[in-house]
């Protein structure tokens, strides 16, 4: 009985520590992560955006009040003077953010769903990362369709998406709903899943804190340059997790 309990006691110890290495690792990944995700959301939208300031030749400029635009004119106003259709391309990529952190959250769960049984170093620490992208970019779309993507929808509608309570309800769903979901549905163990997914939470929230709120006046004054980058991003972010998924398959 006392080897018995002995056994346990350095079981649990051991486990312990396991869960803690994740949690740190997951935030230690937090910060390429969350900007790869946030660029790939963005080159979702590039996918019509980029041809659309290509055929206009150069990067376009938005007026600013500063600058003696009214608010009117700038909304009415088109950014794409040299090819003015490609304010129809703009407006039809409204979806497209979201479509690709849906694309990249699903490759990265088909990934990381190979390593949810392994007990290896290598194994583990591969299945924290995908798992903790496949999370971000699934609270990336869930929160990116009732925010201003889609928001014409919501307020056309009468829809409260900007409330706080509705915030804290996405957060619920995503970091320990859908979690519960695949510990449940898909046999992932519980207390990696949950680790996994208490790190990414507490990752957006430093990597929001500290990097990406003082970096958002630099980031909103290259606007245009947000869908030029964020197109390889995600283009190259799904390749490779496609090519992952399928070697893996293959092996």
């Amino acid at each position: 009985m006392v080897a018995i309990r002995s056994f346990e006691e350095t079981f649990q110890k051991e486990n312990i520590k396991l869960l803690l290495s994740i949690f740190f690792m997951v935030i230690i990944a937090a910060p390429p992560l969350t900007f790869v995700g946030i660029f790939a959301h963005e080159g979702g939208h590039g996918l019509l955006v980029v041809p659309a300031i290509v055929l206009n030749r150069k990067i376009p400029e938005m007026p600013t009040v500063e600058e003696g635009a009214t608010e009117a004119e700038t909304h009415e106003w088109n950014p794409f003077p040299n090819f003015p259709a490609g304010i129809f391309l703009f407006s039809l990529s409204f979806p497209l953010g979201v479509i690709a952190n849906g694309i990249l959250s699903y490759l990265s769960y088909k990934n990381s769903k190979r390593y949810r049984f392994s007990s290896t170093k290598g194994g583990i620490i591969l299945l924290a990362i995908f798992l903790s992208f496949c999370i971000q970019n699934y609270n990336g779309a869930l929160s990116n369709f009732f925010a201003q993507d889609f928001a014409f929808i919501w307020e056309g509608i009468g829809f409260p998406y900007d409330a706080d309570w509705f915030r804290y309800l996405i957060k619920i769903i995503s970091y320990l709903v859908f979690p519960l979901f695949l510990v449940t549905k898909k046999k992932f163990a519980i207390d990696k899943t949950l680790t996994v997914s208490a790190g990414t939470y507490a990752g957006s929230v430093l990597v929001g804190t500290f990097i990406f709120v003082p970096l958002q006046g630099i980031l909103m004054a290259n606007f245009w340059w947000l869908f030029i980058v964020g197109l390889p991003v995600f283009v190259t972010s799904a390749v490779v997790l496609w090519r992952l998924q399928k070697m893996r398959e293959a092996s």
